[in-house]
């Protein structure tokens, strides 16, 4: 038999319990019909892979940046569908299938992290929440990655402290070419990472020895040699083993500068190791002194001069 308080207690627990799976039943409901959109943050997982482990923002046109991924709009995606999909690119990719893959709203994992506010010329600025460990990068990353128009060498890190507001330059282009840590200020609570922007050409500049020097549109994967042509290829005397990309680096007027040899493109039909054409780019074809017009012209001088002269233009 029953005592009234024994009875009494039997029904707590069992109306505590039901509560729960009313809780828990709601919460996996919700998860499960929430719709991935653009603007929300996501954390993947990927078990013993910590490289591909990362909390990532969904950009405007419904892409991620994450490995292997491409442009896959996921705009509509259930979390059930992304993992799916991340597991099955992964296991092509890598070529066997991961141990285990998870993806989570970014809310839902803010375990050990920092807010961060990333401001400016960035893909989708606001506060965000990123590992401390990521530093400046990471959370540029989770803010959707920077825009074409950033400077790279003029972000500021703005810090409250004791003795008011601190400002920390960030030259994310010199840490890029050197990997000088002293480029990159550690990241705190709080902070708040200011991303300038600057005017950019969204044309190629082509100069030199070309049919039609001038500026034009960069196509979608463009080389040099792509852009060449579009300039109606090389003119009398072009050096083709000689050919200038020069890509601004953002400090005032300074190039970083790449010398493309298209002879061997030509010669071999392999295509020579250099960066992509970007917008703003300038594509120099440097010149010959003597071109072929010009030893027609030669008048005057010895035939031995001029076989020379064209021996040299050959070359």
């Amino acid at each position: 038999m029953w005592r009234v308080g024994d009875l009494m207690l039997f029904i707590r627990i069992v109306c505590s319990v039901l509560v729960s799976i009313t809780v828990i039943s709601s919460a996996i409901s919700y998860g499960q019909g929430r719709q991935i959109q653009s603007g929300d943050r996501l954390t993947i997982t990927v078990l013993d892979r910590e490289d591909l482990t990362r909390t990532v923002v969904v950009r405007p046109d419904g892409t991620i940046q994450y490995p292997f991924m491409g442009s896959e709009d996921l705009n509509g995606f259930s979390l059930n569908r992304l993992r799916t999909v991340i597991t099955l690119q992964l296991t092509r990719s890598l070529g066997s299938p991961p141990q285990a893959v998870d993806v989570l709203w970014a809310e839902d994992a803010f375990l050990d992290q920092i807010k961060v506010s990333v401001l400016g010329q960035v893909f989708s600025p606001g506060v965000i929440r990123v590992e401390q460990e990521a530093g400046i990068q990471g959370a540029i990353t989770a803010a959707g990655g920077l825009l074409p128009i950033a400077r790279q060498d003029g972000i500021k890190l703005r810090r409250l402290t004791n003795q008011g507001q601190a400002v920390l330059d960030v030259n994310l282009t010199r840490f890029l070419e050197t990997g000088d840590l002293s480029y990159l200020p550690d990241l705190e609570d709080g902070d708040i990472i200011v991303v300038p922007g600057g005017e950019i050409s969204s044309l190629v500049s082509i100069e030199g020895g070309v049919n039609s020097p001038g500026q034009y549109p960069v196509l979608p994967g463009a080389k040099v040699y792509d852009m060449i042509i579009q300039a109606g290829g090389f003119s009398d005397g072009a050096r083709k083993h000689d050919v200038l990309l020069l890509k601004p680096s953002g400090r005032n007027d300074v190039k970083r500068k790449f010398t493309i040899n298209i002879s061997d493109l030509l010669r071999t039909g392999q295509e020579p190791l250099s960066p992509p054409v970007e917008p703003g780019d300038l594509i120099v074809v440097r010149k010959r002194f003597f071109t072929a017009s010009r030893i027609v012209a030669i008048s005057g001088v010895g035939s031995v001069l001029s076989i020379l002269t064209l021996v040299l233009y050959r070359r």
